[in-house]
């Protein structure tokens, strides 16, 4: 949303910040893309700083720091003065091919792609399980063992259906993006898992055809739910720790407060009557 949005500083609209032509190129990529890929975008506009942009994960200073888990894949510092805190390094090539980073970009110099890195969203059918942080961030950066990013991913449990790992993955498409809530159609002859590569938290819930599933944290910093055989309409949506239970408490305090006034009001009317 980099036309409309300045939650993303390196494509934030002009005359706030004024792109360059290749931001402005890798961004209509990234539109043209579906939403399929990232950009990892470094700047030396601030003295001895960098400004870090990843899409979805963007970051100014220390007061705004990227998603928990996607700051240990980035080795994000947390540390001050502020003249350090913008700056941040991927461990590897691994931790962008993990957050579908496609373009590196620096400033205006040539963007470097990166084509191996992983779709946005996508099927698989063959998966490892990872249960404890240490090891979930260690396999997926290939630390424990190589193997096929493509093909396998790392989950922090094991899927709530059989996955077959025949090699017929199935197909995925994107139907509707909101602020929070995201939604796919997916089409396969097996059982699936669908790696979402957004950031896991434990306030997304997920439901296929409106019933609702269990999201595995998955690549240590995503998510991933299971998905049965078939055509299917899988749907994350978001919702902030106790942000219903905020609601219903302020729903019942203004409702308090009112007949608290109207009662007075009421109270107020009968004393000048009877005086």
């Amino acid at each position: 949303r980099y036309k409309d949005s300045t939650s993303n500083p390196s494509f934030t609209p002009e005359p706030f910040y004024k792109s360059s032509p290749l931001e402005k190129g890798i961004a209509d990529l990234f539109e043209k893309s579906n939403r399929n890929f990232r950009a990892l975008g470094f700047s030396d506009g601030t003295s001895y700083s960098r400004g870090i942009s990843l899409n979805l994960y963007a970051s100014s200073g220390y007061e705004s720091t990227p998603p928990l888990y996607t700051q240990n894949l980035y080795s994000y510092p947390s540390f001050l003065p502020r003249s350090m805190a913008r700056h941040i390094t991927p461990r590897s090539l691994r931790a962008l091919e993990l957050t579908s980073t496609r373009y590196v970009i620096h400033d205006n110099v040539a963007a470097e792609e990166i084509p191996s890195s992983l779709p946005r969203y996508s099927l698989y059918d063959e998966y490892l399980v990872a249960d404890d942080d240490t090891a979930a961030i260690e396999t997926a950066l290939g630390m424990r063992g190589e193997f096929d990013i493509n093909k396998t991913v790392v989950l922090s449990s094991d899927p709530d259906i059989p996955i077959s790992g025949s090699g017929n993955k199935g197909q995925i498409r994107l139907m509707k993006e909101g602020l929070n809530d995201i939604s796919f159609q997916t089409i396969s002859n097996e059982n699936t898992v669908l790696l979402l590569n957004d950031t896991y938290d434990k306030g997304w819930k997920a439901y296929v055809d409106g019933g609702e599933t269990k999201i595995i944290r998955a690549n240590y910093a995503f998510r991933a739910v299971a998905v049965p055989a078939g055509i299917h309409e899988v749907n994350f949506s978001f919702s902030a720790a106790g942000f219903r239970e905020g609601k219903i408490i302020s729903w019942g305090a203004l409702t308090i407060f009112l007949f608290i006034v109207v009662w007075n009001i009421y109270a107020t009317g009968v004393r000048r009557k009877l005086f």
